[in-house]
C-alpha cells in the first residue's frame, strides 16, 4: 500500500502537500493525471503549458524513489479556500508528446 505522506509531486509549483490525485488509463488514450494539492504560501503559482510534472513514491532503491506518474501540464486550476491555496493540476501521459510531433509518413498524409 502506498501512503500520502510517501509521495511527492515534482512541478514547477512550490507543492506542500498532496490533498487528493486520481490517475486514469483508457485504452487508446493517453494516461491522466488529476492533483489537487496545497501550495506553499506567498509563492507564486503559474506554470506553462507542456511543463514536466512527476509524481513519485519516496525511498525505494537507493533512496532514490520511483516515478508513478510521469507527463506534462495540460490544466492548471488555482483557488483560495479557507485561507489556503490549492491548485488542480491535469497531467496527461508523456506519450501525448508523440501526437503532437508532425511526422512524414505516409499513413499521416492521407
Amino acid at each position: 500500500m502506498i501512503e500520502y505522506s510517501s509521495l511527492a509531486l515534482e512541478c514547477a509549483l512550490a507543492v506542500q502537500s498532496i490533498l487528493d490525485l486520481h490517475i486514469l488509463e483508457t485504452p487508446g488514450e493517453h494516461g491522466k493525471g488529476v492533483f489537487r494539492v496545497r501550495l506553499e504560501p506567498g509563492q507564486e503559482a503559474a506554470m506553462g503549458a507542456d511543463e514536466p510534472v512527476t509524481l513519485w513514491v519516496r525511498g525505494g532503491q537507493g533512496g532514490q524513489g520511483t516515478p508513478l506518474f510521469s507527463g506534462c501540464l495540460e490544466g492548471l486550476l488555482v483557488r483560495e479556500e479557507g485561507g489556503y491555496r490549492e491548485a488542480e493540476l491535469t497531467v496527461l501521459s508523456g506519450t501525448v508528446r508523440l501526437d503532437r510531433k508532425r511526422r512524414d509518413r505516409v499513413f499521416q498524409d492521407t
